[in-house]
């Protein structure tokens, strides 16, 4: 009788193992630009795909301008940020969502806001997107009128792959800032946290 007990205490032991020793936590992440709302008067987070929604509560903002985290950071107008929730895994349907209001909001706090950019501009015009951002050498030498690929670079199967995320005319030149009148190839709300350099010229390959 005592083996039998010692084994079913064993395989429960053992099922325990298994079972609980996988990460506890689902992640989800939206990333967006803080923008000034024009309603409202008031900073707020502009999604591609969902547009404006309001900052959550988080439990840390930071910002990775430096390299180094910099703690307890104030979000500004021009921040492209990733705002991070965890939450326990459950079986029944508990992902994130974007509420329909005006402007949307998350259905709960966030985990952290994190701040990896900053001066940039985007949002809805027409049937696009304009997108401004400081100058890199990457655009060293564009003109009004060029073309700008917004490229994601990755690896599947042991084989390097380059995708065409989006393309946009040149608009303007600003105190340093490009502006670019922006088409999408990708999923809207992916292009933010997605693409990975820029290309100028006319065509992509």
């Amino acid at each position: 009788m005592k083996k039998v007990v010692l084994l079913l205490l064993s395989a429960a032991l053992l099922v325990c193992l298994v079972g609980c020793g996988g990460e506890k936590y689902n992640f989800e992440s939206f990333t967006g630009v803080v923008t000034e709302s024009e309603d409202l008067g008031r900073l707020v987070l502009y999604i591609p795909a969902y547009g404006e929604v309001e900052i959550p509560e988080s439990e840390n903002c930071r910002s990775y301008f430096g390299g180094e985290p910099a703690e307890e950071y104030q979000l500004k107008q021009g921040d492209l940020v990733t705002v991070c929730f965890r939450y326990e895994k459950s079986w029944d349907e508990n992902s994130v969502k974007i509420m329909e209001s005006h402007p949307a909001k998350f259905d709960r706090k966030a985990y952290s806001i994190e701040a990896n950019r900053e001066g940039l501009a985007f949002y809805k015009d027409g049937t696009g997107y304009v997108f401004s951002f400081p100058a890199t050498e990457e655009t060293e030498g564009a003109a009004l009128g060029d073309t700008l690929y917004f490229v994601l670079h990755g690896g599947e199967n042991g084989r390097a792959y380059q995708k065409l995320y989006a393309e946009g005319e040149i608009t303007a030149r600003i105190e340093g800032s490009i502006r670019v009148s922006l088409r999408m190839h990708g999923e809207e709300s992916e292009f933010l946290s997605n693409y990975t350099s820029m290309t100028v010229g006319r065509s992509w390959e």
